[in-house]
């Protein structure tokens, strides 16, 4: 079901690596972002649907907060 999105998320990385224009390199980065925080909400309401039906268990990962914020403002 995510399989797409998915594709889309190694589509934009590897134009990201092979993009020579400053430009275009900061909109497949944007991309990238924007479809990362799509597939974690879809993730989040497949995990709303274990945790309404008994089936979930936490996973815990590491994660930069600075980064974060950068993605954070990029996209706004």
């Amino acid at each position: 079901m995510l399989g797409p999105l998915r594709s889309n998320v190694e589509f934009a990385e590897t134009l990201i690596k092979h993009l020579k224009s400053p430009i275009m390199k900061k909109k497949a980065q944007l991309i990238s972002i924007s479809s990362k925080l799509v597939l974690f909400h879809a993730n989040d309401l497949l995990d709303l649907r274990f945790l309404q039906t008994g089936h979930f268990s936490p996973t815990f990962s590491n994660g930069s907060l600075g980064l974060a914020i950068i993605e954070i403002v990029d996209l706004v």
